[in-house]
């Protein structure tokens, strides 16, 4: 099962440049099971690496 998280990263310009959506919501994927209940949806304030090298070590277990 996958679940959709959707973060609005252009509530300011700052978050808009940090993830270069270009003022569009960005929006995570990520298999429940391997994930389990993190708090995937407070992300703001969160820089973009540090996401996406959680990502990469949930899906690697």
């Amino acid at each position: 099962r996958m679940v959709f998280v959707e973060a609005d990263m252009a509530t300011t310009e700052r978050h808009a440049k940090l993830w270069g959506v270009g003022g569009l919501p960005t929006i995570l994927i990520f298999h429940q099971e391997r994930a389990g209940d993190r708090p995937w949806a407070s992300i703001n304030g969160t820089s973009k690496q540090k996401i996406v090298a959680k990502i990469e070590e949930v899906l690697r277990r």
